[in-house]
C-alpha cells in the first residue's frame, strides 16, 4: 500500500513502498537475522539469465496471472512493469498450494521467499520464487485485471541465441499469439508446435504441403534448428490441445514458461481459439508410387515391454499393465496391416525380446498371473508370421528384431553382430551400453539379401539447443552421444566392407532407428554417423533410400515441434538396382497421441516414429 493510504485500486500498491514506517507489510525481522530485500519482480529477474538475487530472501508484489493445472504453482506479474523491454515482469512462484489461502487469478499478493534458478545439467535456468510459505504472505486485493499480453511477433528464424535473446525477458510473462497454425501434432506429454504466418516462409524449414517444419541442413555443418517454432504444453490446463499439422491457432493467451530445455507457453484455460480439422481417412499413409514385391519397412515399436518384470534389466518404468499392453498390441498390429500393408520383412526396434512379438507356446504373452492371458504382436495378424531378436547390452533391455513371412520370405540364418568394435561401442564396457546390430541373411527369389538391422545409442545427454552457453565462445552444444554413434556406425560398416570383400555385388541393407540426421551438425566433421555408414571413408558406397522421398516428407520423427531424420534405410548399388520406391508413412507423428494413443481401434499414434518402406522388384 502506497505510503499506508488506501484508495482501493491496484494502483495502491507500490513496491518502493513495502518497508515504509506504517505500510501494511512485514518490517523485514526474523529471517535468520536477515531482512528481506524489497524488489519489483523485474528487478528480480534482471536483464539475463540467472538472477542478481539468486539464493536472496525477497519480498515482491504481483497480480496471480495463471495457475498449474494441478493447483501447486502459480504465475505473478508487475501490474505496471517497468517499461524495459529487457526485463521480465513476470515470475512463476513455487508451491502455491501451501499458502494459506492460495491466491486466485486475479489476486493482487506481495510474497516472500527466496529466488531460486532452477537448473538442470547444461539447460538455461528457469528463475523461480521458492517455499514462500516459509515467510509472510498477504492477498492484498482480489478481482484485479491481468496486465495485458505482450503480442507476440518477429521471432528469430535461424540463430537459437538469437531465440533465446527473444524468449527470455519474456520468461514467466502474459504473451498472445494471433493468425498462426499447429506445425505438430500433439504428442504424447501434451505439447505441439506452432508457427507464426508471418515466420511461414517457403525455404525457411516450413512446408506448406505438410504444414510442418524441419530441421534443415544449409550446408557447411550449418543446420536449422527453427527458433520461430512456439511450442505449447497442458500444464496449466486439466487436458492437452489436440491439434494435428495445419490447425489454424486463431488466438491463444499463455505465460512463457521454460521447462526440459524449451522455452513453452502454458495456454490460461479459457484463453485459445483453435480450428481443428478431421482425422485423416485409413490409411493415413500415402506413397509416391512404383512396387514391386519385395517391401521391407523399419519401424521403432516405442518400448513394446512384456508384461514381466527382468530383475537382470533396469525395465521397471518401461513394464506395462496387461489393459496398457493390450491397447499397443491392438495398435501395433492395425498400423502393421493398415498403414504398412503387411510387409514382407519387417525391422523392428524398441523390442523387449521375441515373446513380446510371437508370444509363449500358445500365442500370448507370459504373465506371473495365469488368469491374464494377453495375445502377442503377431498372432493378430493375417497369415503366417516368425520373428527374432535376441538379448542386448541395453540396460533396459530392448532389442532389434526381424519379423517376415515364411511364406514369402526365407530367413536363411540371423545373429547378432560381435567383434571388437561392436564390443567398444555397443558392448557393456561400452561408454552407454547398447543394442547390438542384428544380421539376418534372407533368401527371395533366389537371391541372398544382407539385411543389418540397428538402435543406435540416442540423444540422451547431449546440450540442448537452448542451453547455458558461455557467450564468450559462444554457441556451440557439445553432443557427447555422437561420439558413440560414430563407433557404433564404424563397427556396422567393417562388417558391411567385409561383405563387400567376400562380393563386391552383394544385395545389402543398413536399416532402423540410427538416432541422428543425414548431415552433419555443428562441428561435427563430414564424417557424421549416417556418412560413416555411406561410405565416406571409402568402399563401396551405400545410397539412403531417403534421398529418393520428397523434401516436404523427410522426417521419421518429430521431437519438441521440429521434424527430423532418425530412422534410415541404406543400400548397397547392387540392391539399389532393385529399387522402385522409398516412402516415410505418415501416421504417428501426424495425428494428436492424446487423443489416440488409448485407442485401441485405431492404427494412428501407435508410436513415436513414422516407418521407413523401401519397395523393391526381383522380378523385372
Amino acid at each position: 500500500m502506497a505510503d499506508g493510504v488506501d484508495t482501493g485500486s491496484a494502483a495502491d500498491w507500490v513496491i518502493s513502498d513495502f518497508f515504509l514506517p506504517g505500510a501494511n507489510t512485514p518490517t523485514g525481522g526474523g529471517f535468520d537475522g536477515c531482512a528481506p530485500i524489497p524488489l519489483t519482480i523485474p528487478e528480480i529477474q534482471g536483464d539475463g539469465r540467472f538472477s542478481d538475487y539468486q539464493g536472496e530472501i525477497v519480498t515482491t508484489m504481483g497480480v496471480v496471472t495463471l495457475i498449474t493445472a494441478n493447483g501447486r504453482d502459480m504465475w505473478i506479474q508487475d501490474p505496471a512493469g517497468d517499461g524495459d523491454p529487457a526485463t521480465s515482469d513476470g515470475i512463476l512462484v513455487d508451491d502455491r498450494d501451501r499458502l494459506d489461502p492460495p491466491p486466485e487469478i486475479g489476486d493482487l499478493i506481495q510474497v516472500t521467499a527466496e529466488v531460486e534458478e532452477q537448473q538442470f545439467g547444461t539447460a538455461l535456468p528457469r528463475t523461480r520464487l521458492d517455499d514462500p510459505d516459509d515467510y509472510p504472505f498477504e492477498i492484498l486485493s482480489s478481482g484485479n485485471p491481468l496486465p495485458a499480453p505482450v503480442p507476440l511477433a518477429g521471432l528469430p528464424e535461424i540463430s537459437i541465441p538469437d531465440g533465446e535473446l527473444f524468449w527470455e525477458p519474456l520468461e514467466g510473462m502474459r504473451v498472445l499469439v494471433e493468425d498462426a497454425f499447429a506445425t505438430s501434432a500433439t504428442n504424447g506429454f501434451g505439447e505441439f508446435g506452432m508457427l507464426l504466418k508471418d515466420n511461414a516462409k517457403p525455404g525457411s524449414g516450413w512446408f506448406a504441403d505438410t504444414q510442418h517444419i524441419l530441421v534443415g541442413d544449409l550446408g557447411d555443418e550449418f543446420v536449422d534448428y527453427n527458433p520461430e517454432r512456439i511450442m505449447v504444453d497442458d500444464s496449466s490446463i486439466d487436458e492437452a490441445i489436440a491439434v494435428q499439422p495445419g490447425d489454424q491457432i486463431r488466438s491463444l493467451v499463455g505465460v512463457v514458461d521454460y521447462t526440459f530445455s524449451m522455452y513453452k507457453l502454458q495456454p490460461e484455460p479459457a484463453g485459445y481459439d483453435i480450428k481443428v480439422h478431421n482425422l485423416p481417412n485409413l490409411p493415413a499413409s500415402t506413397r509416391s508410387g512404383g512396387f514391386g514385391n519385395l517391401t521391407i519397412t523399419t519401424y521403432n515399436l516405442e518400448n513394446l515391454f512384456d508384461l514381466v518384470d527382468n530383475p537382470d534389466k533396469d525395465d521397471q518404468g518401461s513394464t506395462p499393465d496387461p489393459d496398457e499392453l493390450e491397447t499397443q498390441l491392438a495398435k501395433l498390429a492395425l498400423s502393421i496391416e493398415i498403414e504398412l500393408g503387411l510387409p514382407e520383412i519387417i525391422v523392428v526396434q524398441e523390442i523387449e525380446n521375441t515373446e513380446v512379438l510371437t508370444g509363449d507356446q500358445n500365442g500370448y504373452v507370459p504373465s506371473d498371473d495365469p488368469s491374464i492371458m494377453i495375445p502377442a504382436l503377431l498372432p493378430r495378424l493375417p497369415g503366417e508370421w516368425e520373428a527374432v531378436s535376441f538379448e542386448t547390452s541395453d540396460g533396459r533391455g530392448i532389442e532389434v528384431g526381424f519379423i517376415w513371412d515364411p511364406n514369402r520370405v526365407t530367413l536363411v540364418d540371423a545373429f547378432q553382430l560381435g567383434g571388437s568394435l561392436v564390443d567398444d561401442w555397443f558392448g557393456p564396457g561400452s561408454p552407454s551400453p547398447g543394442r547390438e546390430p542384428l544380421v539376418g541373411e534372407f533368401e527371395f527369389e533366389g537371391q541372398t539379401l544382407w539385411i543389418i538391422g540397428n538402435h543406435f545409442k540416442s540423444k540422451g545427454g547431449d546440450d540442448p539447443l537452448f542451453y547455458d552457453f558461455d557467450p564468450a565462445t559462444g554457441w556451440m552444444p557439445f553432443r557427447v552421444t555422437e561420439i558413440q554413434r560414430k563407433g557404433q556406425a564404424s563397427a556396422v560398416r567393417e562388417f558391411v566392407d567385409s561383405l563387400f570383400d567376400a562380393d563386391p555385388d552383394a544385395l545389402v541393407m543398413v536399416t532402423g532407428d540410427l538416432n541422428d540426421f543425414q548431415f552433419s551438425e555443428p562441428g561435427e566433421g563430414p564424417d557424421n554417423p549416417v556418412a560413416i555408414l555411406e561410405g565416406v571413408g571409402g568402399g563401396v558406397p551405400l545410397t539412403n533410400l531417403l534421398s529418393f522421398e520428397k523434401p516436404s516428407e523427410t522426417w521419421t520423427f518429430v521431437f519438441d515441434g521440429n521434424a527430423q531424420v532418425l530412422d534410415h534405410m541404406l543400400v548397397s548399388p547392387a540392391l539399389l538396382n532393385y529399387l522402385q520406391g522409398a516412402d516415410v508413412l505418415h501416421f504417428n507423428t501426424n495425428t494428436p497421441a492424446t487423443m489416440l494413443e488409448e485407442d485401441a481401434t485405431s492404427p494412428l499414434s501407435a508410436s513415436d516414429h513414422d516407418p521407413l518402406e523401401g519397395r523393391f522388384a526381383f522380378n523385372k
